[in-house]
Protein backbone atom coordinates (compact mmCIF):
# COMPACT_ATOMS: atom_id res chain seq x y z
CA UNK A 1 0.00 0.00 0.00
CA UNK A 2 1.49 3.36 -0.79
CA UNK A 3 0.84 6.06 1.67
CA UNK A 4 -0.06 9.62 0.48
CA UNK A 5 2.58 11.56 2.13
CA UNK A 6 1.05 14.78 2.98
CA UNK A 7 -1.72 13.48 4.83
CA UNK A 8 0.86 10.73 6.31
CA UNK A 9 2.85 13.87 8.03
CA UNK A 10 0.11 16.03 8.79
CA UNK A 11 -2.38 13.53 10.19
CA UNK A 12 -0.86 10.07 11.30
CA UNK A 13 -0.24 6.76 10.02
CA UNK A 14 -4.00 5.36 10.42
CA UNK A 15 -5.42 8.19 8.17
CA UNK A 16 -2.84 8.15 5.39
CA UNK A 17 -3.31 4.05 5.41
CA UNK A 18 -7.06 4.65 5.32
CA UNK A 19 -7.29 7.67 2.23
CA UNK A 20 -4.62 5.01 0.67
CA UNK A 21 -7.11 2.39 0.89
CA UNK A 22 -10.18 5.01 -0.34
CA UNK A 23 -8.25 6.06 -3.41
CA UNK A 24 -7.39 2.21 -4.40
CA UNK A 25 -11.42 1.23 -4.28
CA UNK A 26 -12.19 4.17 -5.86
CA UNK A 27 -14.16 3.90 -9.26
CA UNK A 28 -13.57 7.52 -10.71
CA UNK A 29 -12.80 10.69 -9.70
CA UNK A 30 -15.72 12.61 -8.70
CA UNK A 31 -18.49 9.98 -7.64
CA UNK A 32 -19.86 8.84 -4.29
CA UNK A 33 -18.57 4.70 -3.76
CA UNK A 34 -20.02 2.12 -1.46
CA UNK A 35 -17.16 0.68 1.13
CA UNK A 36 -18.22 -0.83 4.53
CA UNK A 37 -16.30 0.37 7.72
CA UNK A 38 -15.97 -3.27 8.64
CA UNK A 39 -13.72 -3.90 5.69
CA UNK A 40 -11.42 -1.02 6.44
CA UNK A 41 -11.29 -2.31 10.28
CA UNK A 42 -10.34 -5.58 8.79
CA UNK A 43 -7.84 -4.19 6.02
CA UNK A 44 -6.36 -1.73 8.60
CA UNK A 45 -6.56 -3.60 11.75
CA UNK A 46 -8.18 -0.07 13.09
CA UNK A 47 -10.53 0.15 16.43
CA UNK A 48 -13.78 1.28 14.88
CA UNK A 49 -13.18 4.67 17.33
CA UNK A 50 -10.13 5.66 15.21
CA UNK A 51 -11.76 5.34 12.17
CA UNK A 52 -14.55 7.51 12.63
CA UNK A 53 -11.71 9.91 14.07
CA UNK A 54 -10.00 9.11 10.40
CA UNK A 55 -12.52 9.59 8.22
CA UNK A 56 -14.11 13.15 10.54
CA UNK A 57 -9.87 14.44 9.81
CA UNK A 58 -10.05 13.75 6.23
CA UNK A 59 -14.06 15.14 5.38
CA UNK A 60 -12.22 18.65 7.80
CA UNK A 61 -9.05 18.77 5.23
CA UNK A 62 -11.59 18.40 2.47
CA UNK A 63 -9.73 15.20 0.64
CA UNK A 64 -12.79 13.24 1.19
CA UNK A 65 -17.03 13.56 1.33
CA UNK A 66 -18.74 10.59 3.35
CA UNK A 67 -22.32 9.89 3.52
CA UNK A 68 -24.77 7.17 4.90
CA UNK A 69 -26.78 5.59 2.78
CA UNK A 70 -29.82 2.53 2.32
CA UNK A 71 -30.83 -0.15 4.31
CA UNK A 72 -28.50 -1.59 5.43
CA UNK A 73 -26.27 1.36 6.23
CA UNK A 74 -23.91 1.59 3.81
CA UNK A 75 -21.11 3.99 4.07
CA UNK A 76 -20.33 6.13 0.73
CA UNK A 77 -16.83 7.76 0.10
CA UNK A 78 -15.63 10.25 -2.11
CA UNK A 79 -12.50 11.52 -3.13
CA UNK A 80 -11.77 15.18 -3.43
CA UNK A 81 -8.12 15.67 -3.75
Amino acid sequence: MELNKEILERFGLHTAALYSILVREMNSVGEFFPYTKDKIILETDMTRARLKSSIRVLVEAGFIESKVIGLPATTHFKILK
